[in-house]
């Protein structure tokens, strides 16, 4: 599946920027109606094996350092349908794929998949949502805070924010024996706190604190490298661009990747804590959200659609390029409008405001109704 395929849903900024061409769905069992939980670019990923896959999912699940124990759910190609501009449902007419084993050692293949129960057409929920609008990155904690932000005024919030001593930081290039923890490089070095403070991690401790080269500063920031330190062989995984400069970017990624990252001889155990929590951030990231709708207010599609109604007039220029509505978002409920009620008209009397919540729960019966048709 490529990223030019025409998928039933929209793709968010997030998973059109990311170039995904893997998503992963959690479908409500009440209603099956459906929202985006992750997706990958899996050609950053092209040896990642399903079984890693599962391991690092249920890590991002769990969201703790030290997982219990691998959840009891199976990935299963499924097709999804629309209900309701930017809404998604289970296409429970539609074949659903054969479960993908947990301990597959083949590359994960590109394609939406949804979780169910093992030998079952149960679904299986991941519980609440995450904010699909949460903080992140160190760049995206402080740029909420203070707004867009240069490069250089970043780094010196950044360096006021994570402050380490220097007694820390000598003992921890001691500890590091003066080598870049990625790369393996000796000069130009720095270091840098592993887990942010606003991670839920406060305090100054060796442990949390890492000897990079200074190349890597804002790649780190960014969560753009992270160490599958589970993984046997300790390997650096890269997310992201290193740099934006192709030649410097090609020949970070090329160290990285040469360098033995640390064995248990040489990275102290208790960095563990700290090491899996930052991979674990890092898979959540990358990972999670890009839903559709984390990109618009349902307000504002709501009013739309209430608007509409009153109006009628699907040649308005509103209807696509409505305020804080992108045209093909303003074409969809148009579209979407008319296949629901072909014989609508518009009422010969309005009222206005009105409240579109009231009516929402029966556009939504209105839409499955539809759709058995």
């Amino acid at each position: 599946m490529s990223q030019s395929e025409n998928y039933v849903f929209k793709l968010s900024k997030k998973s059109t920027t990311d170039r995904r061409n893997m998503f992963l769905f959690s479908v409500d069992p009440d209603n099956y109606s459906v929202y985006m939980f992750g997706g990958w670019n899996l050609d950053r990923h092209p040896r990642m094996t399903i079984r890693t896959f599962y391991r690092w999912l249920d890590l991002i699940l769990a969201r703790r350092a030290f997982p219990e124990g691998p959840y009891d759910f199976e990935l299963r190609v499924f097709q999804v349908q629309e209900r309701y501009p930017l809404h998604y449902g289970l296409n429970d007419r539609a074949a659903l794929g054969p479960a993908i084993a947990r301990d597959a050692e083949g590359a994960m293949p590109p394609g939406v998949y949804a979780a169910f129960y093992p030998g079952s057409d149960k679904v299986y929920w991941f519980g609440a949502k995450a904010d699909m609008r949460a903080v992140r990155s160190l760049q995206d904690i402080l740029e909420n805070k203070y707004g867009k932000l240069s490069r250089e005024q970043i780094e010196a919030l950044a360096t006021e924010y994570m402050h380490i001593s220097a007694p820390i930081a000598e003992q921890v290039k001691q500890r590091d024996n003066n080598r870049c923890f990625f790369t393996g490089r000796t000069d130009v070095l720095t270091v840098q706190v592993i887990v942010i403070p606003a991670n839920q991690v406060t305090g100054e401790s060796v442990d949390n604190v890492i000897t990079i080269s200074s190349e890597l500063v804002d790649a780190f920031r960014r969560n753009a490298l992270s160490v599958d330190y589970d993984n046997e062989a300790y390997r650096t995984v890269v997310f992201a661009v290193l740099s934006p400069d192709p030649e410097v970017n090609a020949r970070l990624i090329s160290l990285v990747q040469s360098n033995t990252v640390c064995t248990p001889a040489t990275a102290p155990a208790l960095a563990a804590e700290f090491l899996r929590h930052h991979f674990m951030w890092t898979l959540r990231v990358h990972f999670e959200g890009g839903d559709i709708r984390g990109d618009y207010s349902e307000t504002i599609i709501d009013e739309l659609m209430v608007e509409l109604a009153e109006d009628g007039d699907f040649s308005d220029e509103r209807w696509k390029a409505g305020e804080g509505i992108e045209r093909d978002i303003g074409d969809e409920v148009v579209r979407l409008w008319k296949r629901i009620y072909p014989r609508w008209t518009a009422p010969s009397r309005v009222v206005f405001p009105v409240d579109p919540e009231p009516v929402r729960p029966e556009r939504y019966r209105h839409t499955r109704r539809a759709q058995q048709v």
